[in-house]
């Protein structure tokens, strides 16, 4: 109790628990509109149509990804700069030039998605049953990528409860809605376009919440300029940022992927469950991160060294701890919980106790890949992830065919260890600072 005590004598401390407790229960909510969403599938059509949504999900959000161009971390990264220099007056239009810019990449990252549907389903996962799943998922596109922008803009702004109910709440509540009334009005089911449905909601949503703080704020267009207040220096600043979305994209995506192309839509499926239940562990590096990126960028900004590394010890502490009581819970009761989803995921729980190993491993790296991100320094993050991602595929490459699910959980513990081990060099090279648990044992002793 002392501990926490002094904790929270510290405003930045305080900010940063307050939020996450909220953003805490809030992404608590999302994982179970997710498992709902989830639920849904596999009990009424099995691990087979799960798995053919995964794989397509994967098509899609990799394509909105690439739309989306690195903007939203722009934003994310500019906001907390305009707040310290009291410029939000030039928010407006560099939000307009963002939100332009999405718009036309992602119409032509749908026509190409649609286009090349056939190549994708055959030669990415030799399955000619998801070229109309993957044709659907060309729509998905464009609302993503502006509910992924406007969501961004409002954790920037400290927003925290909305942007966390707009990414992680509404992403699938929605589309379980949906699901449920066409359910009951006994409709026919398309699951990509109930999905497309629900995001659409969710990006109305988005704008709604949007103009209501921009009125609040009381941001009018204006025709100054500012650094930022132009095309080429937005772009320069997303574009490294795409990158390593992309990366980080597909080095947490690729066993899925390479799952779909060596073995069946069930293992997908199972694979999959495996992710999401085991991903309950993580709520608590969420819910911190959500609201400590804002702060670890505004710290950074005003050259507070000293408060980066106390906020820094103080999550990773957090983190942790919390992250391991969730997976020992998790541990305890996972086959009840894999018992809701149905008997197909009741057999061998070996990649489960992996995965959940995995959540821990990556927990004790604390904030580390959010730090680099938000400090300006995205190519000691890039070069991290691209690291990671030769480990991803060649660990997958060689397992998965071996081993299966169980092939895709050991690379996926092997490329977190990795993952983590090159984010806490960066940081220890570039800023001096330690964003690991250990700092938080280390900072107990000398007392």
């Amino acid at each position: 109790m002392k501990l926490i005590s002094k904790f929270l004598q510290t405003k930045g401390k305080n900010e940063l628990l307050t939020g996450s407790i909220i953003t805490f229960f809030l992404r608590i909510a999302g994982m179970g509109a997710g498992y709902i969403f989830s639920l849904q599938i596999t009990r009424n059509y099995g691990a087979d149509a799960w798995g053919m949504f995964s794989l397509t999900f994967t098509v899609f959000s990799f394509g909105a990804i690439l739309s989306t161009f690195g903007l939203d971390g722009a934003i994310l990264r500019l906001v907390p700069e305009l707040v310290v220099k009291k410029q939000l007056i030039f928010l407006s239009p560099i939000y307009r030039k963002l939100a332009l810019l999405g718009s036309i990449i992602s119409l032509a990252t749908m026509m190409a998605i649609y286009l090349l549907s056939k190549q994708i389903a055959i030669t990415l996962f030799d399955n000619k049953s998801l070229i109309d799943w993957i044709k659907y998922s060309a729509l998905l596109v464009l609302p993503i990528t502006l509910c992924n922008i406007n969501s961004q803009l409002l954790r920037g702004l400290k927003k925290i409860k909305e942007y966390v109910f707009l990414d992680m709440v509404a992403r699938f509540l929605f589309p379980a809605i949906l699901v449920f009334v066409f359910q009951q009005l006994g409709m026919e089911i398309n699951l990509i376009f109930t999905y497309f449905l629900g995001m659409l909601l969710v990006t109305f949503l988005s704008f709604f919440l949007l103009i209501y703080e921009f009125r609040k704020l009381d941001i009018r267009p204006t025709r100054d300029e500012t650094y930022w207040n132009n095309y080429l220096k937005l772009t320069n600043l997303a574009y490294p940022l795409l990158f390593s979305s992309t990366l980080i994209f597909l080095k947490g995506w690729i066993d899925t992927i390479m799952l779909g192309h060596y073995r069946t839509e069930a293992e997908v499926g199972i694979y999959n469950i495996f992710l999401k239940v085991t991903i309950i562990a993580t709520i608590p590096i969420t819910s911190l991160n959500s609201i400590g990126m804002p702060k670890f960028g505004e710290l950074f900004a005003k050259n507070d060294l000293v408060g980066l590394q106390k906020t820094l010890r103080f999550s990773a502490s957090i983190i942790f701890l919390s992250t391991f009581t969730l997976a020992l819970g998790l541990l305890l009761f996972h086959s009840i919980l894999l018992g809701f989803f149905g008997k197909d995921f009741s057999g061998d729980k070996t990649a489960f106790y992996i995965l959940l190993i995995t959540q821990v491993v990556s927990a004790f790296g604390g904030s580390s890949g959010y730090i680099l991100q938000m400090t300006g320094h995205q190519n000691s993050y890039k070069n991290a992830v691209i690291g990671t991602l030769v480990i991803t595929i060649l660990s997958n490459y060689y397992f998965i065919p071996l081993y299966g699910i169980v092939g895709a959980a050991i690379s996926t513990l092997l490329t977190t260890i990795f993952y983590n081990f090159f984010l806490v060099q960066s940081i220890r090279k570039h800023l001096k600072v330690d964003s690991t648990f250990f700092s938080f044992i280390q900072s107990q002793f000398k007392r």
